[in-house]
């Protein structure tokens, strides 16, 4: 399978997670999944995109500057 030659010599991981479907993983980020029938790769949303946790309701600014 050829992803890209931005990954040329990088050790790609797959894992079948359903019937013919695999996750492509590089490092700690999954890619996209692989379909086995129709041999192509479709990306996930955005694998490198920050995970932000919601502010604290209770959290204000005037509360910080005290």
């Amino acid at each position: 399978m050829n992803l890209s030659r931005a990954f040329a010599g990088q050790e790609v991981g797959i894992k079948e997670v359903e019937d013919g479907i695999w996750i492509v993983s590089f490092l700690d980020y999954d890619l996209g999944y692989f379909d086995q029938v129709a041999k192509r790769v479709e990306p996930v949303d955005d694998p490198f995109k920050i995970k932000v946790l919601p502010m604290s309701p209770e959290w204000t600014f005037e509360k910080c500057a005290l």
